[in-house]
């Protein structure tokens, strides 16, 4: 767990038995597969290709970028480093928003044949 917070990467990484590094060290260590980039917005993009080019797989947080120019130099930054990458919406893992799936799917007018 990487953030500018360091009580709040160390409760996170507690809370999920995981280990706090720096964002440089995280990215240099060949232990470190992928990363989730929840950063600011206007840092998604940037983020992203730093950590494709480090060899990271890449799940972003929505938006992932602002702008054409920055989708293509995401695509371009993927397709070197030959990653797999993400963009969510973690909306969709709204309690509300679950609960209510399921009751229209067991709904019998919208339930599958």
């Amino acid at each position: 767990v990487a953030d500018i917070n360091k009580a709040a990467a160390e409760a996170l990484a507690a809370q999920h038995g995981s280990k706090v590094m720096e964002i440089d060290a995280g990215m240099a260590d060949k232990n470190v597969d992928a990363v989730l980039i929840a950063t600011p917005d206007h840092l998604h993009a940037y983020a992203s290709v730093i950590a494709m080019r480090a060899g990271k797989h890449v799940y972003c947080e929505k938006p992932l970028t602002h702008g054409i120019w920055e989708c293509r130099m995401i695509r371009e930054a993927a397709k070197e480093a030959k990653v797999a990458t993400q963009m969510g919406n973690q909306g969709t893992s709204y309690s509300p928003l679950r609960k209510t799936a399921r009751y229209a799917a067991s709904c019998s007018a919208v339930q599958r044949r």
